[in-house]
């Protein structure tokens, strides 16, 4: 089980201020436009997706001049979304997020890490209720459910809202991806949850009761076929991505 996985996790915002001028480096650069690409991030998925040599040391000047918000927590490493100053300079809707939130989050781009190695042209889309991912023409619903009150409704409703189009479901633990797929036995769901995350793409299926993995996610056959079947963005209140 992750450390995000949401049991008894809460939150607290450290916002920076604003001091005046502050320049930004390369790799601080580099740091903002993914966060504000993703919307949360942890510090490992930061250096994952900016390669940037001390993460660490760049975050912590990014937060204490108010381009960064840190949210610590004393039961899972920190995260980081766009403070009022990053948001403004990458002409961004600032946000405050709670803990679930936050956690939702983190988990679906961990997934979004995995996904960018096999389509790197791909579009990743934060800034709705439910993050899309986009290829070749088609969009994907991501949801991931945290251990949480209230988290089975978030998840049914998403898949409400998908309909017939593929969604991918992060859960927080095999047992829970198992839970969610009983209640939705049919349909273009796949499962996948965090500890399979650490290394690689794997996507499971609800068959005879148990979980299946699914052969076809290899071959990419799963999200070929569906090309066509695009998700309706207004209904979903997605807005252009950053």
């Amino acid at each position: 089980m992750g450390p995000f996985n949401g049991s008894g996790v809460e939150f607290k915002c450290r916002p920076g201020y604003y001091s005046g001028r502050f320049i930004v480096e390369e790799s601080g650069a580099r740091i903002l436009t993914a966060i504000g690409q993703c919307g949360v991030l942890s510090r490992h998925l930061i250096s994952i997706i900016t390669g940037c040599a001390n993460t660490a040391k760049v975050l912590k000047r990014l937060a204490a001049k108010g381009y960064l918000d840190e949210y610590t927590s004393d039961r899972c490493p920190p995260v980081y979304s766009l403070g009022k100053k990053g948001a403004e300079i990458l002409n961004a809707r600032y946000r405050k997020w709670d803990s679930i939130r936050l956690l939702r989050m983190v988990a679906a781009n961990q997934l979004w890490v995995q996904l960018s190695k096999m389509w790197p042209n791909s579009v990743w889309d934060t800034t709705g209720d439910y993050p899309i991912l986009s290829k070749v023409g088609a969009s994907y619903m991501i949801v991931a459910p945290r251990l949480a009150d209230r988290e089975k409704h978030f998840a049914l409703r998403a898949v409400n809202l998908a309909g017939k189009n593929p969604l991918l479901v992060v859960a927080a633990t095999q047992e829970q991806a198992l839970d969610l797929a009983r209640l939705n036995p049919e349909g273009t769901v796949r499962y996948t949850w965090d500890d399979l995350l650490r290394n690689g793409v794997f996507f499971y299926y609800l068959e005879n009761d148990k979980l299946e993995l699914d052969q076809d996610f290899e071959d990419k056959k799963f999200f070929d076929k569906n090309n066509e079947d695009i998700i309706d963005r207004e209904i979903l209140s997605v807005v252009q991505s950053l």
